[in-house]
């Protein structure tokens, strides 16, 4: 099987959500070139591929459009061992929204000697850009910047 490699455009939109609503439209409006395995495949296997690769998409974009600020604060909780809220210019946001946040690409939780900023900076707002969260120790406190990882994972285990 060839490796092609992927491209992305340059994405017009203010906030995250606008990006990818621009994305999708241009996924769309765009199809991909036929590789030379599909050029040379049957038209029956071509038309079967097609519509996997459509339903494969759908249901990316299903599940981003319908996932809310809560699931993914559930999923980020799960690896990292803590709590977070979740926020847009220092106010916090609504956890019922649909579709501001992506996947959560990380496997594993980040070691415990970096601190709560490091975090922030390297994990989430690379992740969610025009995002920012707080991360909360298991009072429901909000941790500072400087206060290392393992410290507060060690609050939810009390």
């Amino acid at each position: 099987m060839s490796k092609a490699k992927m491209t992305f455009p340059s994405v017009p939109g203010d906030t995250p959500q606008q990006r990818f609503v621009n994305l999708v439209h241009h996924v769309f409006a765009n199809p991909k070139a036929k590789t030379l395995d599909q050029q040379r495949a049957s038209p029956k296997r071509a038309k079967q591929d097609e519509r996997r690769d459509n339903s494969r998409m759908a249901d990316t974009l299903q599940e981003n459009i319908m996932t809310t600020i809560l699931t993914r604060v559930r999923e980020i909780a799960e690896k990292e061992g803590f709590d977070i809220v979740v926020t847009r210019g220092g106010k916090r946001i609504d956890s019922t929204e649909n579709g501001v946040m992506g996947k959560y690409d990380f496997d594993k939780k980040l070691k415990g000697s970096k601190t709560v900023s490091e975090w922030i900076k390297e994990r989430f707002e690379r992740t969610f850009p025009g995002l920012s969260c707080e991360v909360l120790n298991a009072d429901g406190t909000v941790a500072i910047g400087q206060t290392k990882l393992e410290t507060v994972r060690s609050t939810y285990e009390e």
